[in-house]
C-alpha cells in the first residue's frame, strides 16, 4: 500500500507548481483572444481586442489609435507577467533533470 503515500509525498508536490503555471499561462493567452471576445460582446459594450480591428476603416487605418490601444491592452498582461515571473520560471523548471 505504498501507492497513496508515494503519490501524496512525491507526485502531488511536483504537480502543484505546474498546475499554477498552467493557470497563469491560460490567463495570459486568453487575455488577447479575439474570437472569444467577439462572440461574448454585443451592442455598445466591446473589449479592447474587438475594438482594435474596428479602427481599420475602408478609407484607411487609424495607426495612432491602433498603436495606443495595443499598448494599453498589453499593460495588464505585462504587469501580471512581471509579478509572477519568479513563480512562473520556478514552475516551468521544477522537476527538471539537472546534470
Amino acid at each position: 500500500m505504498q501507492s497513496p503515500r508515494v503519490f501524496l509525498s512525491v507526485s502531488l508536490p511536483l504537480s502543484i507548481p505546474r498546475s499554477r503555471d498552467r493557470r497563469d499561462l491560460r490567463l495570459i493567452f486568453s487575455w488577447n483572444e479575439l474570437l472569444f471576445s467577439m462572440i461574448l460582446s454585443a451592442g455598445q459594450m466591446r473589449t479592447m481586442t474587438v475594438m482594435i480591428p474596428s479602427l481599420v476603416l475602408h478609407t484607411g487605418t487609424l495607426w495612432g489609435e491602433v498603436a495606443a490601444a495595443s499598448v494599453i491592452q498589453s499593460i495588464p498582461v505585462l504587469v501580471f507577467t512581471f509579478l509572477i515571473q519568479k513563480r512562473l520560471i520556478r514552475g516551468l523548471t521544477f522537476g527538471a533533470v539537472k546534470g
